[in-house]
């Protein structure tokens, strides 16, 4: 028998869906076009809502 290794999966995150506050659509922007404040995601982002053109604080991911 081979011997076993313990291997990490590496996920890439694509898009962040969310409902604008302004326009109350639920839009899909894709993750490089969000502003972060900082390399960890939880301490929030900008982003433009692509239906409305207004500024979006998200404060809050859910990693789906």
């Amino acid at each position: 028998m081979k011997d076993k290794v313990c291997a990490t999966i590496i996920q890439r995150p694509t898009d962040v869906i969310f409902t604008c506050p302004h326009c109350k659509y639920t839009v899909n922007v894709l993750f490089e076009d969000i502003d972060f404040v900082t390399d960890y995601w939880w301490d929030g982002a900008w982003v433009d809502c692509p239906e409305c053109n207004e500024e979006v604080w998200l404060d809050d991911f859910e990693v789906d």
